[in-house]
C-alpha cells in the first residue's frame, strides 16, 4: 500500500535551500521514515493513511536517493537519481503546452542542444479534467532526452536551459498546460463560489453533473472526457 506522489519518483528534482516536503499514503497511524542525502525524517500516516515528511533545506547537489520505510511492516520504496536544485511551475495554454518537437523544424540544432544538457529535467502533468480535487496525478521525471522532448513544453525547456546554465544548478520543470482553458477552470471550487459571476454556473453544473442522465450509458474510460465539457481527451501514455 505504501506509495508516494509521483512528484518524488526517480529523476525528481527538489527545491533547494528550503524545507522539502514529501507526502504519500501507507496504512493509517504507522510511523514512516524517510532518508534523503544523509538527512532522517519520520512522521505518523493520518486516519487516511496521508504522511507528509519535512526534510531540513540542502544546498545543491545529487544525485541522492530517496528512501521510504513503514514501522512494522516490509514495505519500503526507494527513488533515485534525486536532485537538489531549482523547480518552477510552467502553467498556460497553448503557447505553454508547444512542445520541442513541434517547433523543431524552425530551429535546427534546438533540440540537441537541450538535449547535451544533464541538468534539466521535466514532469508533464497529464490533461485530465476532475470534478474534484485530485491527489496526484500519473506521470513520471524525465531527464532530457530527444525521446522524451515530444512532450516537452518548449518555452519551459528554454526556460530551464537558461536557468541552469546561469545558476549552475540542475532546474526541474512541473509543466501542467491546457490549451483554450480559462483560468476558472485552474481555480478551486471555494474560490469560485465566492464570485458572483460564477456562483450559479457552479449550481447549474453540479445539478447537472449529479443527475443520472448525465452519466448514463458512459463507459469508465469516457468519464474524464465526459466531465470535461470541452470534450478534449487527456494526452496519450507518455514513453517509458
Amino acid at each position: 500500500m505504501l506509495r508516494l506522489n509521483h512528484l518524488f519518483g526517480d529523476h525528481a528534482v527538489l527545491q533547494r535551500d528550503r524545507r522539502i516536503p514529501v507526502w504519500g499514503w501507507c496504512e493509517p497511524f504507522r510511523l514512516v521514515t524517510g532518508k534523503l542525502g544523509g538527512n532522517r525524517a519520520v512522521i505518523c500516516s493520518g486516519d487516511d493513511g496521508k504522511f507528509m515528511l519535512n526534510f531540513p533545506p540542502m544546498q545543491p547537489g545529487g544525485p541522492y536517493e530517496l528512501e521510504i520505510t513503514v514501522e512494522g511492516s516490509d514495505e519500503k520504496l526507494v527513488s533515485h537519481d534525486i536532485m537538489i536544485g531549482e523547480v518552477w511551475l510552467a502553467g498556460g495554454q497553448s503557447n505553454m503546452e508547444f512542445t520541442l518537437t513541434q517547433c523543431e523544424s524552425r530551429f535546427p540544432g534546438l533540440l540537441d542542444r537541450l538535449a547535451a544538457n544533464p541538468h534539466i529535467r521535466m514532469i508533464t502533468v497529464p490533461r485530465v479534467a476532475r470534478l474534484n480535487r485530485m491527489s496526484d496525478f500519473t506521470a513520471d521525471w524525465q531527464t532530457a532526452s530527444i525521446d522524451n522532448f515530444g512532450y516537452w513544453s518548449a518555452v519551459a525547456a528554454v526556460f530551464a536551459d537558461r536557468l541552469a546554465k546561469e545558476l549552475g544548478v540542475t532546474v526541474g520543470i512541473i509543466s501542467s498546460n491546457w490549451g483554450g482553458t480559462v483560468a476558472a477552470a485552474w481555480t478551486g471550487r471555494e474560490t469560485i463560489a465566492r464570485n458572483n459571476a460564477y456562483a450559479a454556473l457552479i449550481q447549474r453544473d453540479e445539478a447537472e453533473f449529479s443527475s443520472p442522465e448525465y452519466w448514463a450509458d458512459i463507459p469508465a474510460d469516457m468519464r474524464e472526457i465526459k466531465a470535461n465539457k470541452n470534450g478534449e481527451p487527456p494526452l496519450p501514455p507518455q514513453p517509458d
